[in-house]
This record gives C-alpha cells, structure tokens and sequence, in this order.
C-alpha cells in the first residue's frame, strides 16, 4: 500500500532584494519545496497599479537576456531598464502559493558628460576648474597633477 500525502509550498530559499553593477550578470534564486512539485515563475511590474505584473516569459519573447531556469531569474547584461520590482510565485495548486516580491536595482558607474577641455588662466592669477559626475551616489572625485595627487 502507497500513501502519499500532499503538501503545500514552503520556502526553501525565499528571494531577497538585490542590488547589481550595470552590465553584469544577475541570478536570484527562487526555491520551493512541496508535494507536487510546486511550479516556480518570475513576473515584473509593468505598471503603477499594485498587482500589475507580467510574465518573465512574455516580457521579450526570444530574447536571451533574460531566463528563468528551475526557479532562477538570470539576468545577462544587466541595464537600468531591468531595475524595478519582481514577483516570484510557487504553486502547486495545495493551499495558496507563495508569492514574494523583490526590488532589483542597477547600479551605473560614474560618468562625465563633459569629457575635457582646456582652460587658460593668467599666470599668477587664481584657476577655477570644475569637474562634474553623474552616476550613482555616493562619487567621490579625486584631482591628480602630474601623476600625484593633488
């Protein structure tokens, strides 16, 4: 005689919100456990409604960058317009699911929007030189002379 006795999900690693550097590879996990094998899947906010999500899957169909492999959200290349919220849901049609939602965000490195440019002063006479970041904060600038910090 065979019993098997079926078992809603339950967390084995519940996804926490991530922070990555622009261009690199992102993973979050997403592991349930239960009887049946609960059915993991990946959705991101679309909207400003609350509840406004859309399958991983439909988000860009063909696309490579990004995959959902056994409850894994891989994201190849990451860019800004990956950061938002995610929800990851484990059914298993016992009891109702678990769903948890997560914030990913994208951190870009510093840039200038003004590459360089020259600037004359007269000699003896005080030099302003302005040196303007974007990026995500905090940015620390540092001026070197010379190849010696100033």
């Amino acid at each position: 005689m065979f019993f098997s006795y079926l078992v809603p999900p339950r967390w084995i690693l519940e996804p926490t919100d991530k922070a990555f550097a622009q261009g690199g590879d992102a993973k979050i996990e997403c592991k349930a456990d239960g009887f049946p094998k609960p059915q993991v899947t990946w959705k991101k906010a679309i909207g400003n409604s609350p509840g406004d999500y859309k399958d991983i899957k439909d988000l860009k169909p063909g696309s490579d960058d990004i995959k959902v492999d056994e409850g894994t959200l891989s994201i190849h290349n990451i860019q800004k317009n990956h950061e938002g919220h995610y929800l990851c849901e484990a059914v298993n049609g016992i009891g109702s699911g678990l769903s948890a939602v997560i914030t990913i965000s994208v951190q870009a490195p510093p840039h200038f929007e003004i590459k360089s440019r020259n600037q004359t002063s007269e000699k003896g006479q005080p030099a302003v030189l302005e040196c303007m970041a974007k990026g995500e904060k905090p940015i620390g600038i540092v001026w070197n002379m010379n190849n010696k910090r100033l």
